[in-house]
């Protein structure tokens, strides 16, 4: 019964406490966010540099009991613990537990709760209802509350945990939403998107009437997008979409979103752009609007959106492909012209000018008058505009890149002008009736032309001309319309084989006349009348060509038109074979005009030409002297004047005639000096070294046949015949330098046949030793003559062997006298091998020459083998003997040197014997002659009678 009583007070105490509670305290729950307190809480976290609105997370909801009166919390929360000191029954209990907390929570909210102890006791006695009295009809509240505690604690994910419990455990309760929400934004705050998502998700599942499902909705699609699940975001942004925009086709954003409902439409659909943005752009629209199977009613605006998005983050060419995605997949769309002009100017707010091109390309192939967009809609006059402007923009785009190509770069440049001409084309054929048809016939015309279009472009100027009468610029193009049809001929001149410059001609001529007809006033009309008069007379319609120079001479035309004019009467008339006018005509051109003048030469020439003419007259009438006299007009007249080298050189031909040497050499040395490189220069040192040797001067026709020698271009034969014939020439007009030169030339390029080349080395030898003093050069040559005629093979004869053993006498008698010229001085051991390897050298020259068998060479050969012999032998006995050498010692020291030198004079002895036996042999000549002189000195008891032992050794040169 007491403890009956006891509880019963207890209830009574905490209904006396509660309304006490209810009156002092205002305690509401705080109410569910909307949009609105979202957008008031946003903060702005960062995806792929872009910003997106994230919402915080509320305070937790409060439990408002009762009106709110003055609070006493203080007093309230005393009452409370003297209530649970009483020990009530368990529903009494939670329920003070409950208030008692809610106050403590209510406390710390308020910021009255500084050290935590407080909400520390909340925290212990939600615990304690939840544990103790887990039968509490309000236990979804107190997990409510608990959840509340723990974040006003600072722990977030206890609050979380406990949320998501509350939504386990009561996933009916009016407060699950609410809770799910909240955990829902924590999660989120932490950057826990996939369980952040999935309590979203729970709660939209409550359905549209709840308080958070709209909001819950737009955060699960953020939290989806977070995790970069864009597929799985864009149907649950689409869905917000679908319930914020206005109803209706919308198809302008900035009014959609003006009258949209809620405050998430503008955000939602930027993040619905920054989706497909991930997904690829404006194709993955596409892609997406595929899978779906149908379009929303604000297709457009998802389109413009990441447009738009695009451009703000200038990624312009990302804009432009989005822009161009929508076309591609609505391309009969009443704003597909206006998004490809959107394409179009973001391309060029990025500077991406050919894709700017391309894109205006495909405007006017797509919107052009008469193209597959207009069939079912009447064509709109600001489109039209565009593709008219945008046809001339296309032109000049293209006729600009065109000239800025390298001019190497022919058939790129041609490519350009061809687009550029095509884009005029188009827009004369579909705005015939534009104010500046004219204009763009000219600029059509111009990239004709330099497209390689000639003929067409020639046909276009001549419209241009003659088909505006009011056009200003109508003149200067009949004009262009004359030089086209002039750079027509030449076109055809540029095609082999081509038959097409007659044609070309007849039209040139047509053109000019007609120019010179309808613009009397022009300019440039003397001057076309001038070509034009060039043109008849390459048609050979001499008469009509002067008939129409003489008009030009009639309208004081330009100097060079002027000038023109007289060269077509002088041509004409040179043509008609009236060479003497001719001539005067063109003597007259050319004192009209400055020595400068670029067109000078080419008047010259044609001065030069008919002269040329006359001197061929004479030539052909048989009047050598006259036909030589006009030839060399030429050379006074027009002195630079190309045809003047055959002019000479015609004019010494006909010298050559008449024998006029003098008059043959002045003509031809001027033709060599002024044109060293002709190709008659073999031919004109041909008649120059003729007409030399027939005038008596060999070292000018040696000079001459040595440059006929030198030049490759000539037969072997002759090369040979003229380097031999220049080294004669030298030879005999005393020019020994150039002379040697040219038989030094000779021998080393001819070598062969033998015979001459034998007789060039001999005559080599001999200036060698008579000219040049030097031994060196004749020792040279005289051993290559041995040796040609060792090396002649089938060319070997008498003749080279002769020479052969006559130069080996030489070579021998040389040696002999370098031996003789070494004295044997002490000590002998250092000078005796020197003077017997000369010894030795002459002895084997001498010995070669004798073997071929030669009488007279023979006989001397033996003469100066007898003679080293026998001065070796002396050299022997006169050498220096050593010093210091005792009387017996120099004797015995003589003794040694007689028997040293014995054997080489009876060697001497030997060798003028056989000489002596060829008077046997019915030879006598001064060889044999002193060798008998020789032995009588020798020998003279046996030959002591001969009278020749007066003669002494003398090597004869």
């Amino acid at each position: 019964m007491k403890h009956n009583r006891l509880r019963e007070g207890s209830a009574a105490l905490l209904c006396v406490i509660g309304l006490s509670a209810c009156q002092t305290l205002s305690i509401k729950e705080t109410p569910p966010s909307t949009a609105g307190s979202i957008a008031a809480h946003k903060d702005l976290t960062s995806t792929f540099g872009l910003k997106y609105l994230v919402a915080k997370t509320p305070s937790m909801v409060n439990v408002q009991t009762s009106d709110p009166v003055t609070p006493d919390t203080r007093l309230a929360l005393a009452q409370y613990d003297e209530l649970l000191q009483l020990a009530p029954d368990p529903m009494t209990l939670a329920e003070a537990l409950r208030r008692s907390a809610d106050l403590r929570v209510q406390i710390a909210d308020a910021g009255d709760d500084t050290d935590g102890v407080e909400l520390n006791k909340a925290i212990a006695a939600y615990q304690r209802i939840l544990k103790d009295v887990p039968t509490y009809p309000h236990n979804d509240r107190v997990m409510y509350q608990l959840a509340r505690a723990y974040q006003l604690s600072g722990d977030n994910d206890r609050a979380t945990a406990q949320l998501r419990e509350l939504g386990q455990s009561y996933p009916d309760s009016e407060r699950t939403a609410d809770g799910m929400f909240r955990a829902a934004e924590l999660l989120y705050t932490k950057g826990n998107y996939a369980d952040a998502a999935t309590a979203y998700a729970t709660v939209v599942a409550f359905g549209p009437d709840n308080h958070f499902h709209d909001i819950a909705q737009y955060k699960y699609g953020w939290a989806l997008f977070q995790q970069g699940k864009y597929s799985d975001a864009l149907p649950v942004f689409m869905a917000v979409l679908d319930r914020e925009l206005p109803k209706g086709k919308l198809d302008d954003t900035a009014t959609a979103l003006s009258q949209a409902d809620g405050g998430f439409a503008s955000d939602t659909l930027r993040v619905v752009s920054l989706s497909f943005a991930s997904l690829g752009g404006g194709v993955a629209i596409n892609d997406y609007l595929k899978q779906v199977g149908s379009e929303p009613r604000y297709t457009v605006l998802l389109y413009d959106a990441l447009g738009r998005l695009m451009l703000d983050k200038q990624r312009y060419s990302d804009a432009a492909e989005t822009f161009t995605a929508f076309i591609d997949q609505h391309p009969q769309h009443a704003l597909s012209p206006a998004f490809q002009r959107r394409a179009i100017d973001a391309y060029a707010d990025g500077g991406f000018t050919e894709r700017v091109i391309a894109a205006t390309e495909r405007y006017v192939d797509d919107y052009a008058p008469g193209a597959a967009y207009w069939h079912e809609r009447t064509p709109s006059e600001d489109v039209l505009t565009h593709v008219r402007i945008d046809l001339e923009t296309l032109g000049k785009h293209y006729q600009a890149q065109a000239q800025q190509l390298a001019s190497t770069d022919d058939a790129a440049r041609k490519t350009q002008f061809a687009r550029a001409a095509e884009a005029y084309r188009r827009l004369l054929q579909w705005f015939p009736q534009d104010p500046q048809i004219a204009s763009i016939n000219l600029l059509y015309a111009d990239t004709l032309l330099d497209s390689g279009q000639i003929l067409h472009a020639a046909e276009q100027y001549a419209q241009t001309a003659y088909g505006y009468p009011d056009y200003s610029g109508a003149a200067d193009a009949g004009y262009a319309s004359v030089q086209t049809y002039q750079r027509l001929i030449a076109e055809a001149d540029r095609q082999a084989g081509s038959s097409k410059r007659q044609p070309a001609l007849h039209q040139a001529i047509d053109a000019g006349l007609r120019f010179a007809e309808h613009f009397p006033e022009h300019a440039q009309r003397a001057a076309t009348l001038a070509r034009t008069a060039e043109n008849l007379f390459e048609l050979q319609d001499y008469e009509r060509a002067i008939e129409i120079a003489e008009q030009v001479l009639q309208a004081q035309p330009s100097p060079a038109s002027q000038r023109s004019a007289l060269s077509v009467i002088a041509d004409a008339r040179y043509a008609l074979q009236q060479y003497p006018e001719a001539e005067t005509a063109y003597l007259a051109l050319l004192q009209q005009v400055d020595v400068d003048d670029p067109l000078r030469p080419a008047m010259s020439e044609r001065l030069a030409t008919s002269i040329y003419r006359q001197a061929e007259v004479a030539r052909a009438a048989g009047d050598q002297r006259t036909a030589a006299d006009t030839f060399l007009r030429i050379g006074r007249l027009v002195p630079f004047a190309p045809i003047r080298a055959t002019a000479d050189y015609d004019a010494a031909a006909a010298l050559v005639t008449l024998e006029d040497w003098p008059a043959v050499e002045q003509t031809l040395e001027g033709f060599r000096q002024r044109n060293p490189q002709h190709e008659l220069i073999a031919d004109v040192d041909k008649k120059l070294a003729v007409a030399y040797q027939k005038d008596n001067k060999p070292a000018r026709s040696a000079e001459a046949f040595l440059r006929i020698a030198q030049r490759t271009s000539e037969t072997a034969d002759t090369r040979r015949s003229a380097a031999w014939l220049a080294a004669q020439q030298f030879d005999a007009s005393g020019a020994v330098a150039q002379a040697i030169n040219a038989f030094e030339y000779y021998v080393i390029t001819f070598p062969r046949p033998l015979a001459p080349t034998l007789d060039a080395l001999q005559r080599l030898a001999d200036m060698a030793r008579d000219d040049q003093h030097d031994r060196t050069r004749q020792t040279r040559w005289l051993q290559a003559i041995v040796d040609a005629d060792r090396g002649a093979g089938t060319e070997r004869s008498e003749h080279s062997r002769e020479m052969a053993a006559t130069s080996l006498l030489a070579l021998g008698r040389m040696h002999a006298s370098d031996a003789q010229a070494i004295r044997l001085s002490a000590p002998i051991d250092a000078s005796l091998p020197r003077r017997k390897a000369e010894t030795e050298t002459a002895i084997a020259l001498l010995d070669q020459a004798a073997a071929f068998g030669f009488a007279d060479v023979t006989t001397a050969a033996t003469f100066e083998l007898g003679t080293v012999y026998r001065e070796f032998g002396k050299a022997l006995m006169q050498s220096e003997r050593p010093r210091n050498l005792s009387d017996l010692e120099r004797e015995q020291y003589d003794l040694l040197l007689e028997e040293q030198a014995y054997p080489f004079e009876e060697k001497a002895i030997k060798a003028h014997e056989a000489n002596l036996k060829r008077i046997g042999q019915g030879l006598w000549d001064p060889w044999i002659r002193r060798s008998v002189s020789a032995l009588s000195e020798l020998v003279p008891a046996k030959y002591g009678k001969n009278e020749h032992r007066e003669m002494i050794y003398e090597s004869p040169a």
